[in-house]
């Protein structure tokens, strides 16, 4: 039955999505569906189809056929061996540097770029003059 809704479903899918456009099309120019009502059927369409995904994948994983001596995934291959790693301390102010960089751009950035009481200023001027 499953390889025949298969082989079956992207027609089926297209008459679906063919009568359910038409359908919500003329509801919508008949003035059916609002701006109001679309916004909340598609939170709803969202969340049964989030249910119906989900369903759909826990039956392919129960019936999808496993191939004969399988055996269950492992991780590594028995050789794994615990590593020591070599840590250094980081010195004492090295945020300083980062620290010192924001603050000078800071500095930079504000001697540079005029206020806005200034740029009011030198516009007014350049209107009078």
């Amino acid at each position: 039955m499953l390889q025949k809704i298969s082989t079956t479903w992207p027609a089926i899918r297209q008459v679906i999505y063919s009568a359910a456009a038409a359908i919500f099309g003329a509801l919508t120019l008949l003035g059916v569906f609002t701006d109001a009502d679309v916004t909340t059927y598609l939170g709803h369409t969202a969340t049964v189809l989030t249910g119906i995904g989900t369903l759909v994948y826990i039956l392919a994983g129960l019936y999808t056929p496993k191939p004969k001596g399988a055996q269950p995934p492992t991780i590594g291959d028995g050789t794994d061996t615990p590593v020591n790693y070599q840590t250094e301390t980081v010195r004492p102010g090295a945020g300083d540097v980062v620290t010192e960089t924001i603050r000078v751009a800071t500095e930079r950035a504000q001697q540079l770029a005029p206020s806005v009481g200034q740029l009011r200023a030198d516009l007014e001027r350049r209107l009078k003059g």
